[in-house]
């Protein structure tokens, strides 16, 4: 790639181990191996980014100190209470590079401006990234069904807000010509969005700790150079890991032992994602992707609001998911089932609805629509709520309501998209300007959506009919008609 931009990386330490970035087909930019290569699992990082050369809150107090406009937009987000959002100040950040660059007048900046302005010349284009919110209206109509249109409407709205309301920050940095209109638009503000989310790595998470405990406030959001511009493969060669002692970096390691051919494509793992999320956020979706789920939003049934709002407050406070996520089902291995420590309500998922539903989401789903009467003062945890539903004489009552209310928003879910799978099976290539990769990836999320919805439809069928015919469910339905 750019040489202006192995040059930054060096200056900062970063030393590629016989790596190459290129053009991967329908990805964008990957990495590659230059020379045909042995690599061993955990052992010989082919690349390791030290704390200088990543984007992240540190850096962006950095740049202010030698940038007055950067500076100038760094003191208006805290004076709006913004001092310490580290999504912010790397957009800000983002927004400022990219101005100067437009400006023509990138003289001005400063040295270390000028070396950061060659990561994010490398940087996806505007009009080439393909997260949803970039979609037109007739694409995101494509979306009818899979609650991704939604999500990207309410992911637009909140932008607009959080844009006007920025307003002021924005044109601190806003370094165009006199006399001439905004460079910084909303769409661009978008862009920088866009280029955050796809390419931010959380330290915290990684590491599994919420940073409350950490006295230096360790920065937790990141943009890796050259790291971020590894693809995703649910069968990875390689992971990142983080360096033990502060400041951290952060390297690219094996995942297993393996002989990697010449010029062959790297790639790291995003995580266990559902189609949806990786669409919403990255703009593809993978076939017959294992880690697939439909969400809904929990169907609260009270006899009043006041009801639903004291159900809505338990669940937040034993933080519980407020959506339930409908899983792929699994097979599982009876057998070795037995033998598993598990819960009763583990087991009871396992064996009948091979695992379409976590355990959390079957637990707020039964909060949700049970008239179980529920005491903060007595329950203080998911496993005593547990307890407390798997030992009441009504719990087959709770669960055959909770798959039957279930089974209705899916057998919804499946209607609506059915109610235009024929439309967007035939849509033809290239249609309207309709871009022909999101198509495709659009066809892959809906069917995947289909495909667990359809099994899970099946399956809670099934399970309805067994929980009908149990004695104590039989006797209270009849009792209650």
């Amino acid at each position: 790639m750019n040489d202006p931009f192995m040059e930054f990386l060096k200056k900062r330490g970063v030393v590629p181990r016989a790596l190459e970035f290129k053009s991967s087909a329908d990805k964008g930019i990957g990495l590659f191996v230059a020379s045909s290569t042995s690599i061993e699992r955990g052992c010989s990082p082919s690349v390791t980014v030290p704390a200088t050369a990543l984007l992240n809150q540190p850096t962006v107090l950095s740049l202010a100190a030698s940038n007055p406009p950067l500076a100038r937009c760094v003191d208006t987000l805290a004076s709006i209470g913004h001092a310490d959002d580290e999504r912010l100040l790397i957009i800000c950040t983002l927004l400022f590079l990219k101005a100067i660059e437009s400006s023509q007048n990138v003289t001005n900046a400063s040295d270390d401006a000028k070396e950061w302005l060659t990561y994010v010349r490398v940087l996806p284009l505007p009009g080439i990234l393909d997260s949803t919110i970039f979609y037109s209206e007739m694409e995101l109509s494509y979306l009818a069904g899979t609650g991704v249109d939604i999500a990207t409407f309410a992911k637009l709205r909140k932008l607009q807000a959080e844009f006007e309301s920025l307003s002021e920050c924005l044109h601190c940095i806003d370094v165009g010509k006199e006399n001439e209109s905004a460079f910084i638009s909303f769409d661009l503000f978008c862009w920088a969005d866009a280029v955050f989310w796809s390419r931010v790595i959380s330290f915290k998470s990684a590491l599994g700790t919420s940073g409350e405990e950490d006295d230096d406030r360790e920065p937790n959001l990141h943009l890796v150079p050259l790291i971020d511009f590894a693809n995703h493969s649910e069968t990875p060669e390689m992971r990142w890991v983080l360096s033990e002692t502060r400041p951290r970096s952060i390297s690219l390691e094996a995942v297993k032992d393996s002989s990697i051919a010449e010029f062959s494509e790297l790639h790291i793992s995003y995580g266990e994602k559902p189609n949806a999320e990786l669409l919403f956020i990255h703009g593809f979706a993978i076939d017959d992707n294992p880690h697939d789920s439909v969400a809904f939003t929990l169907p609260l049934l009270g006899d009043d609001d006041e009801a639903i709002s004291n159900k809505m407050s338990f669940i937040s406070r034993l933080q519980l998911p407020i959506k339930i996520h409908v899983q792929r089902h699994r097979q599982y291995n009876r057998q070795t089932d037995e033998n598993d420590d598990c819960s009763t309500f583990e087991r009871l998922l396992r064996e009948k609805t091979f695992g379409i539903l976590s355990v959390q989401s079957f637990i707020s789903l039964l909060v949700a629509v049970s008239n179980f009467e529920f005491s903060v003062e007595d329950i203080a945890s998911t496993s005593e709520l547990q307890a407390a539903f798997a030992t009441h004489p009504l719990m087959n009552i709770f669960a055959l309501r909770a798959f039957t209310i279930l089974l209705d928003l899916i057998e919804e879910r499946l209607a609506e998209l059915s109610s235009v799978e024929e439309f967007v099976e035939n849509v033809g290539e290239g249609s309207s300007g309709m871009k022909l990769l999101r198509l495709f990836h659009i066809r892959t999320l809906r069917h995947g959506h289909s495909t667990v919805l359809g099994d899970a439809s099946n399956i809670l069928r099934s399970v309805q009919e067994e929980f009908a015919v149990m004695d104590d469910v039989a006797e209270y339905l009849a009792a209650n008609q």
